[in-house]
């Protein structure tokens, strides 16, 4: 059936763009809570087995990868489509990152996996792009029989599984982040599947209280309705401009340098010195548990599967090549991810009318490596990504599609 893509004219509300944010916010279906969790209940990668929160999920990564028994020249194999934040940790452990490649669908090219393999390997990252399981049960063997630490990177994918199988559940470490599904600012995890590890993981500190009201200040401001401004949380952000200058009084720890090629992207947002501050040992704040706790999950799946169905099959209708044509059974989408040759001038033409785009994979950590990989190289340069989380409607779907459409 062909979908009819509608006129919508991006200006609205005394002439200002609408807003389509790129992660949920307290509006609509976010907001959807519930007392009695179990009535609401869908899996989730951090339902089973130990459970460490975190600032965020680069920083769970990094918890990880100080736990293994890991030494100086150590290779790690990773993804050659990959954000930099997943290899900082690597690289400031003293670690080689060692890149493999993925296939059109991004699940592992297991021959070229094998391939990488030395007798300096000792760990593996596998990622479940944009919510798509990869599948890990030949993974998981292959890590067994080499002796090899398998880190199942989850933070596009909080819920799901594939054929039966629930994603999250066969790392050594699991790691997660809350922000991309949830209406939070700050929220990460990991999940420990091997009792080693877990062993070895002391109690890291809650966050002093003016960084929890901060966060909670945060989320409060950056989750709010875009599309409502002030929206009555204008005392909570003269409040959090306060707080921020008394918490910029605190003594600041000295950012540690690693080093990086000279290669690298002098326009790169993820430069060791920028991404530094980021990684932390606090916990999650509590502001941030609380939303997480009563998020109804039921409500926040459906509607993610409805907005990618509904915006995949306008989207088509436009000759524009969604990386993942259909949505299985059991699949919790993060976003819509395009592949298009045009796609730096399509993403700057939607953000011109006020919707944010994610471009994962757009810069790599030393761009020396590109080259390693075809389908990476391509999909670092022609594939971004469309928000349909749970605080969408419809209509926004629709302003998307007529955006393009218009193009």
């Amino acid at each position: 059936m062909r979908h009819v893509i509608s006129t919508v004219n991006p200006m609205s509300n005394n002439d200002r763009p609408r807003r389509i944010p790129l992660y949920p916010t307290f509006s609509r279906g976010a907001a959807s809570v519930s007392i009695r969790r179990g009535r609401h209940s869908w899996p989730g990668v951090l339902d089973t087995g130990k459970v460490q929160w975190t600032l965020n999920a680069r920083s769970a990564l990094q918890i990880g990868f100080q736990v293994m028994d890991l030494r100086p020249g150590d290779e790690v194999l990773v993804p050659a489509y990959h954000c930099p934040v997943m290899i900082y940790p690597i690289v400031e452990a003293g670690l080689q990152p060692v890149y493999f490649r993925i296939k059109e669908d991004c699940t592992v090219d297991l021959d070229d996996l094998k391939a990488k393999l030395t007798e300096r390997t000792r760990a593996v990252v596998v990622i479940h792009y944009f919510g798509f399981p990869t599948p890990m049960q030949e993974l998981r063997t292959l890590c067994d029989l080499q002796d090899l630490y398998l880190v199942e990177d989850c933070a596009h994918a909080f819920f799901g599984a594939w054929k039966s199988q629930k994603i999250g559940v066969l790392g050594d470490v699991t790691i997660a982040s809350l922000y991309k599904f949830f209406p939070v600012y700050d929220g990460g995890a990991i999940r420990f599947g091997n009792r080693a590890l877990l062993d070895r993981v002391g109690r890291h500190p809650h966050a002093r209280l003016f960084f929890q009201l901060k966060s909670m200040l945060n989320t409060l401001e950056v989750r709010s309705n875009p599309n409502d401004p002030g929206g009555g949380i204008r005392f909570f952000l003269q409040l959090k401009d306060w707080l921020w200058g008394m918490i910029k009084k605190q003594p600041v720890q000295p950012v540690k340098q690693v080093g990086v090629s000279s290669e690298s992207s002098s326009d790169s947002p993820f430069t060791p010195d920028i991404i530094a501050g980021t990684y932390s040992t606090r916990r999650m704040p509590l502001f941030s548990s609380l939303v997480y706790r009563f998020t109804n999950r039921r409500e926040l799946v459906r509607r993610r599967r409805e907005n990618y169905t509904y915006l995949l099959g306008k989207l088509e209708d436009l000759g524009l090549k969604p990386l993942f044509s259909e949505l299985p059974e059991g699949v919790v989408p993060y976003n819509l991810a395009l592949v298009s040759e045009q796609a730096s001038g399509l993403a700057d033409l939607l953000r011109s009318h006020g919707v944010s785009i994610a471009r994962f994979g757009e810069y790599y950590w030393d761009e020396g490596d590109r080259g390693s990989c075809e389908v990476a190289n391509r999909y670092s340069r022609n594939c971004f990504q469309i928000p349909i989380h749970q605080s969408l409607t419809r209509e926004d779907m629709d302003y998307i599609a007529s955006i393009l459409a218009n193009r």
